[in-house]
């Protein structure tokens, strides 16, 4: 606050009117005289000790100056006040108040030393208030340092109890703290862990069990307040010390607190130094608690989400294993339908079609209607032989058990090519294809086979290649582009299936009956499949397919 003219009136300032001269005194200091008219109460001037002592014979009126001088307002600053001494060349002026009234005089010495006073506490001040912000930076860099340190924690500490007694032992090495205490509470607010730090693990014995969370440990968390005390032993909601507890003096005491919800609180006691917690410390350690909080929150939301994420893996694996199981049942059962219909039907087929071939060479001759009529019904067994062929290598294709996955779809290929002929058609295959368990080589047989019967049947394309791989052979640009690297951890079947073809639209790529049934049994079993087309530009299907569910 600047100093105003009222801070520096003039001491001794002695009122007198013009008809009563002042008697000097033997005082060697200098008085100074304000003299009024008698009459009026008009000031007319100021008369100094000095002046009426070296003119004892004149008329005291006729020494005062009667001139008329500025006057000072009692809101005027002492530089404004020095600016118009200054410009007056007076070394003395009145103050008036509001209403005119005389107040008092200011001297120029006197406004001088108090614009110095003035300064000097400013730098004071301001020196005070730069060792406080040096403090503040030094404590503030000691808590940046310290939340680095918690955030480190977070990143490379699992659980709450490492992250809680990590944390304890880093706050109260920043308060200088002798003892800390961090207690974690569940959700009714009862305490249910309790982590320390400045007490020994036989102090710790000694006292047996931890606190309840009774008398001042609980304040906190029912207040949701901070708690500072001098001497908690005084306080009346003291509950003790059990035996073998080191006696404890001061007190801080914060809540773990965000947003309203209290997860527990953070206790220190006796500083190093022996003084008091201050308010400073006050607000560093509500400022960690909150950091404690959010690490807390952050740690129960990882550690919610990692459940949750094991359950999801869990139930995905179990779904797998089902679909494997079914997927092997439905082909056992393929296997056994395409069986009985070779053993059982076929057989009938060929009985029926000899007994029709005698008929039809003893009746050429003499029964021509019955030859005619039995050559008819032998093209329709004809037919009817090849169609359930033809269902029984599409229900279990006998070359898959026979001579094994590459072969099967080396016989498959042939025959699109012989049925596709305006498409060039290449099959590679990399790896021992013989190694992949029955499911997994059933399914690479279904998808490509759904895969080249679209090529065939809808996309008019004049080139079509088929690459079948074992993941862990599989080194080939096209294959790395696709799928990256091969996972280390299981085996796989890799299928890239490419034609130059009219290509599919979005909607088709997601949606396709064809495409559809197959994305949804490589998902089943836990593969990826993608689609990469764009109308007029052919179509490339890459499906990886795990040996095993991968966890």
């Amino acid at each position: 606050m600047q100093p105003t003219i009222l801070d520096a009136l003039a001491d001794g300032l002695i009122r007198v009117t013009d008809e009563e001269r002042p008697r000097l005194g033997k005082t060697a200091t200098p008085a100074v005289f304000a003299v009024f008219a008698s009459g009026s109460g008009q000031f007319l001037g100021f008369v100094t000790s000095e002046e009426i002592a070296q003119a004892p014979d004149r008329i005291f009126a006729d020494l005062v100056p009667r001139m008329v001088l500025p006057c000072l307002e009692r809101k005027t600053s002492i530089a404004a006040a020095l600016t118009l001494m200054e410009r007056e060349n007076e070394s003395i002026l009145p103050v008036v108040d509001d209403d005119g009234a005389f107040i008092g005089a200011v001297t120029r010495p006197r406004l001088l030393e108090r614009l110095l006073d003035h300064y000097q506490m400013l730098s004071a001040t301001l020196e005070e208030e730069q060792r406080q912000l040096r403090q503040w930076s030094t404590r503030l860099g000691e808590l940046n340092q310290a939340s680095r340190t918690l955030m480190a924690l977070m990143a490379h500490v699992e659980g709450e109890e490492d992250m809680a007694q990590h944390g304890i032992h880093v706050l109260a090495t920043l308060l200088r703290a002798h003892y800390g205490a961090v207690g974690i509470v569940d959700e009714q607010g009862r305490l249910e862990r309790f982590f320390v730090t400045g007490i020994g693990r036989e102090d710790i014995e000694r006292i047996g069990h931890w606190p309840k969370g009774k008398g001042l440990l609980g304040v906190v968390v029912e207040t949701n307040q901070s708690l500072r005390l001098d001497d908690l032993t005084r306080d009346s909601r003291s509950a003790g010390f059990p035996p073998g507890h080191p006696p404890m003096k001061t007190l801080l005491a914060v809540p773990i607190a965000d947003d309203g919800k209290v997860y527990g609180r953070v206790y220190l006691c006796d500083k190093l130094n022996g003084e008091a917690f201050t308010e400073e410390d006050e607000v560093l350690a509500t400022t960690f608690a909150h950091s404690l909080a959010l690490a807390l929150i952050q740690s129960r939301e990882q550690a919610q989400r990692r459940k949750a994420e094991q359950e999801t893996q869990r139930l995905l694996n179990e779904n797998r294993l089902l679909t494997r199981k079914l997927f092997r049942a439905q082909e056992e059962e393929r296997k056994r339908v395409a069986r009985e219909l070779h053993d059982e039907l076929g057989q009938y087929l060929t009985a029926m079609q000899a007994d029709l071939a005698m008929m039809s060479s003893l009746s050429a001759q003499c029964h021509p209607e019955i030859h005619r009529c039995a050559q008819t019904v032998d093209a329709l067994l004809t037919r009817f032989h090849d169609t359930v062929r033809s269902l029984i290598e599409n229900l279990r294709p006998p070359l898959l058990d026979q001579l094994g996955l590459a072969e099967a779809l080396e016989e498959l290929v042939n025959d699109y090519r012989s049925h596709y002929r305006k498409i060039s058609w290449k099959l590679t295959i990399i790896g021992d294809l013989g190694a992949l368990d029955e499911t997994l080589g059933i399914t690479a047989y279904r998808i490509v086979q759904e895969c080249a019967s679209n090529i065939g049947r809808h996309a008019r394309a004049t080139q079509a290649e088929i690459t079948v791989c074992e993941s862990a052979a599989c080194q080939g640009e096209a294959c790395q582009r696709h799928f990256g690297p091969p996972p280390a951890d299981s085996d796989s079947v890799r299928l890239l299936i490419k034609d130059n073809g009219v290509g599919l639209s979005s909607r088709e790529a997601k949606r396709g009956l064809g495409l559809l049934g197959v994305r949804e049994r490589v998902e089943a079993l836990g593969g990826v499949f993608s689609v990469e087309s764009q109308s007029g530009q052919g179509t490339c299907v890459a499906i990886e397919i795990p040996s095993q569910a991968r966890p």
